[in-house]
């Protein structure tokens, strides 16, 4: 994925989006969008422009 890409998951209730977001944006990945939907959650996140071991 290029940097700056935008990738979309979707995530079931529950712990995955309990814990996914958070670890996200821990590892530096901002957070673009979070929708919940019928059944499942929406998550948009960006890739950084630069990753930690590109420094």
């Amino acid at each position: 994925m290029p940097p700056g890409a935008v990738l979309e998951v979707w995530l079931d209730a529950g712990e995955p989006i309990e814990q996914v977001p958070d670890s996200l944006a821990m590892a530096g990945y901002p957070i673009e969008y979070l929708e919940e939907r019928a059944g499942f959650f929406v998550l948009k996140v960006r890739r950084p422009a630069v990753q930690h071991s590109e420094c």
